[in-house]
C-alpha cells in the first residue's frame, strides 16, 4: 500500500467521522436552540412570595417562589400547585397567568429551570427534566405542604417535562414510570407531543436520533 493510498483512506475515514458526528449532534443543537433563557425581571416579586433556593439532583442551584394560600395555613390549602413554565421567559413573566390561584385557597410553587431567571447552569433536555423532578420533590417535602394534595401545571415545554417526570416516556417502547406519590391532578396547557416533533420541525428527519420522551 502506497503512502498516497494510505492518506486517501485516512482522509476518507476522517470525513466519515465528521459526517457521523454532525448527524448525531444536529438534532441536539436544534433542541438546545429551542431554549430561550431570560433573566429579565418582569414586574416586582409578589409581596407574599417566599424566595426559595433549592438544589437539582445534579447539584445545580435553582430559584423559586412559594406563594401560600390567601386563606389560613398552607398545610390546610385545597392543593399545592407546582407551575412548570415553557421554553421562554422566566417565572416572573408567567406570574400574571397564575396569580389568581392563591385566592382560590391554593398554594403555588413556581421555579425557573437552570439558566432561566436567577437559577444557575445552562439549559439542556436532561437538565430541565432534572429540574422538574427536583421541584416536585422539593414541594412534596415542605413541612407546610400536604404531600397528598399535589397538582402539576405544565405549560408548553413544561407540560412535556411534567409528563416525563411523573408519567411515562411518550412514544417509548419501555414506559418508565416515576414517583407519582400525592399527585392528584396534572394540567397541561399547549404542550407538545415530544422533543422529536420539535427537532423534526427544525431539521426534517432528525427527530428519530433523539432519546424521545
Amino acid at each position: 500500500m502506497t503512502l498516497q493510498h494510505t492518506r486517501r483512506i485516512v482522509k476518507s475515514l476522517f470525513i466519515l467521522f465528521i459526517i457521523v458526528v454532525c448527524i448525531y449532534l444536529l438534532p441536539r443543537v436544534a433542541i438546545n436552540a429551542f431554549y430561550y433563557p431570560d433573566n429579565k425581571v418582569y414586574g416586582s416579586t409578589p409581596a407574599e412570595a417566599e424566595s426559595i433556593t433549592f438544589t437539582a439532583k445534579d447539584g445545580t442551584h435553582l430559584h423559586g417562589w412559594f406563594i401560600p394560600t390567601a386563606f389560613g395555613r398552607p398545610e390546610n390549602a385545597v392543593a399545592t400547585v407546582t407551575h412548570v413554565h415553557g421554553n421562554a421567559g422566566n417565572m416572573s413573566a408567567h406570574w400574571p397567568l397564575v396569580s389568581w390561584l392563591p385566592e382560590r385557597n391554593v398554594n403555588l410553587f413556581m421555579f425557573d429551570y437552570r439558566g432561566f431567571g436567577e437559577s444557575e447552569g445552562t439549559p439542556s433536555q436532561e437538565g430541565l427534566l432534572d429540574d422538574t423532578k427536583s421541584a416536585i420533590d422539593y414541594v412534596r417535602h415542605r413541612a407546610d405542604v400536604n404531600p397528598e394534595r399535589l397538582v402539576l401545571l405544565g405549560q408548553s415545554l413544561g407540560g412535556n417535562n411534567v409528563l416525563a417526570a411523573v408519567g411515562h416516556c411518550v412514544g417509548c417502547a419501555n414506559m418508565r414510570y416515576a414517583d407519582q406519590a400525592g399527585i392528584r391532578a396534572i394540567i397541561l396547557d399547549s404542550t407538545f407531543l415530544s422533543y422529536s416533533s420539535i427537532a423534526n420541525q427544525m431539521i426534517p428527519g432528525s427527530g428519530y436520533l433523539l432519546d424521545d420522551r
